[in-house]
């Protein structure tokens, strides 16, 4: 039996419930390509107290928080929603509130707020480009390993002074590239040469990357009000691993971040090279969801220490395994395998955005002669009514690299290939609560359902006071696996 425990803490004291508790905890563990919803939990406690009278002393019961552990591991800190008191046939001291797990709203915005162009920070500045926020610049946008692309950042004219510095802003902070190819657009003719990168301080303190049209050299001339000007990075900007685009996102949001989990994912992304840039203020964590999360192999979901990172591997066997589970009396198979979604074994992956056009260049495709994935699902579903082939295709306005796109397809099809097969069991928690956790890699032998030592992850677990139940996620491998087809 799962022993969990409650501290709630309001109005200067700390209550510790566990035999009177009556609550049930899910971990979920979103899919890949997915956050989860901050978890929740209702519970139904009688403080011992006159709640109404501390109310009335300006102790605002709203404020109140809990820690819940299972098994002696906090597993989530709530702050209280939607709390209640003082029903009619209540004693005075019996509370019903849910706790909706911490660190689960971004309120933050980025970039900075004075991070903008405007009168104080350029007086002499093209005034059409009032209130333009700084360009946050990720990678090298616009370029590829040994290959040209395009015009892919937006830069402003900030000082349109004619004799002396002619600054064109660039980036709203320091940078490491050394140079840049500037594309100049005057009505319908577009110029372009390479400059080098300076960095000056605005008038708000602010260190910004900039070109001198003025420099000797480059033919573009100087600069006049209602030109248009993008950037090709020949250098990265901010370093662009996926790795550390994530994490320095997580550092500008107002939310608490489970680094342990951010350094781990860290090194397992750095194959992905992104190139990306912001010129609006956004909450970090939702352009993570919108930009990060559907394109590399991570989940994101909240836990006691705040934002987790997940990385899912596309290849795990019996020996990545935490626990060889067995169907018996402390492994009770609950549901039959049921299928989740349709596969996905043709894959179109659009990149490399051309930001004066927003036109993609590129288009990488994965299907079944490029991925073993895809060669095995299309045969396995092809039908005398059906070919077999479930295509479809993303857009994605973060990527260049041509084998970064590569990789992201590939990995996509590993993933998805093959119909997902779930399956539940309650499993004692005197003897895997430790083990047996959310995400982990585990194998199932239930001879009822023709199951010997299948590889499956957890996603997710649940507690409650009778013990643990899991959802199994059976993980496929044609490489590995052999099937009748």
């Amino acid at each position: 039996m799962a022993r969990m425990s409650l501290d709630l803490t309001w109005a200067g004291r700390t209550w510790t419930f566990s035999d009177q508790l009556d609550a049930e905890w899910e971990h979920a563990a979103p899919w890949l390509g997915s956050s989860s919803s901050p978890g929740e939990l209702s519970i139904e406690v009688d403080l011992g107290v006159d709640v109404s009278a501390l109310v009335a002393d300006g102790y605002d019961f709203s404020a109140a928080t809990g820690e819940l552990s299972i098994d002696g591991d906090v597993v989530m800190v709530g702050s209280a929603i939607d709390p209640e008191y003082g029903a009619p046939d209540d004693p005075p001291g019996y509370v019903r509130l849910t706790l909706r797990q911490v660190a689960s709203a971004d309120t933050a915005l980025f970039p900075p707020a004075e991070a903008v162009i405007n009168a104080t920070t350029w007086p002499a500045r093209d005034t059409a480009h009032d209130g333009k926020v700084y360009p946050w610049i990720f990678g090298r946008p616009g370029s590829q390993t040994g290959e040209t692309i395009c015009p892919a950042t937006p830069a402003y004219l900030v000082d349109t002074v004619a004799a002396g510095t002619q600054y064109v802003l660039i980036a709203g902070h320091s940078v490491a590239a050394a140079t840049v190819r500037v594309h100049k657009v005057v009505g319908s003719t577009s110029t372009a040469d390479t400059y080098l990168v300076v960095h000056a301080v605005d008038g708000s303190g602010n260190t910004c990357a900039l070109v001198d049209l003025s420099e000797v050299g480059p033919t573009l001339g100087a600069g006049a009000a209602g030109d248009e000007y993008w950037i090709r990075w020949i250098g990265e900007a901010l370093p662009g691993e996926a790795g550390e685009v994530l994490s320095y996102m997580l550092g500008q949001a107002a939310v608490e971040v489970d680094w342990g989990t951010v350094g781990a994912a860290r090194g397992l992304l750095q194959s992905y090279v992104l190139g990306c840039y912001l010129d609006e203020r956004i909450r970090p964590t939702e352009w993570i969801e919108d930009n990060l999360v559907p394109i590399l192999p991570i989940s994101l979901s909240t836990g006691p220490a705040g934002i987790e990172v997940q990385v899912w591997r596309d290849a795990v066997t019996s020996s990545d395994a935490v626990a060889a589970l067995v169907a018996g009396p402390d492994c009770v198979r609950l549901s039959g395998i049921s299928y989740d979604g349709d596969p996905i074994n043709e894959i179109r992956i659009r990149y490399a955005l051309r930001g004066d056009t927003r036109d993609y260049l590129r288009l990488a495709t994965i299907g079944a002669a490029e991925s073993q994935f895809a060669a095995a699902s299309q045969a396995r579903y092809r039908t005398a009514a059906h070919s077999g082939v479930y295509s479809t295709e993303i857009e994605t306005d973060v990527v260049y690299d041509a084998p970064t796109a590569q990789r992201i397809a590939q990995m996509l099809i590993a993933w998805n290939a093959m119909r997902r097969r779930v399956i539940e069991y309650s499993l004692d928690a005197d003897r895997w609560a430790t083990r047996v956790r959310t995400g982990s890699v585990v194998t199932i032998t239930d001879t009822g359902i023709g199951l010997t030592a299948a590889v499956a992850r957890v996603a997710p677990r649940t507690d409650d006071q009778d013990g643990i139940v899991v959802r199994l996620l059976l993980v496929e491998d044609p490489a590995r696996d052999v099937h009748a087809g």
